[in-house]
């Protein structure tokens, strides 16, 4: 096999089949491959100190785009940090397993330079979502 071609090539080691990568895991069947990111999110989650808050049915709320353009506070520098923290985690989550929260995540990207108060609402509601 492809295994001990690579063995006899170069130095290392079988660890059998995958079940976790970067924080998603990763199931093989006969047929498919499902990589769930249950884990993930629940660590973000908590991460972000979000453990109590209530579950959103949508990644954005319905006014989203007027809000995200709207004025508002300018974020502290520790805030904006957080909000950079918390977005690329949201985008590790999207590129990985979630599709469903792109375009989100590509209006929030917009603003991760100067993000505001509004911005940060924003992308703790993808984080509902996600829960």
């Amino acid at each position: 096999m492809i295994n001990e071609e690579l063995m006899a090539k170069y130095k290392i080691t079988d660890l059998g089949n995958l079940s976790w990568c970067l924080g998603i895991q990763v199931t093989q069947g006969r047929d498919a491959v499902l990589m769930s990111p249950s884990t993930y999110v629940t660590k973000l989650v908590e991460r972000f100190g979000m453990q109590d808050c209530k579950p959103m049915k949508t990644p954005t709320a319905m006014n989203f785009k007027k809000e995200l353009y709207s004025a508002g506070d300018l974020l502290c520098e520790t805030d904006k940090q957080f909000y950079q923290s918390l977005f690329g985690s949201l985008m590790w989550a999207m590129i990985g397993t979630r599709p469903d929260i792109t375009f989100a995540i590509g209006q929030l990207s917009r603003f991760v330079s100067k993000p505001f108060r509004q911005h940060l609402i924003a992308a703790k509601t993808v984080i509902q979502y996600l829960k």
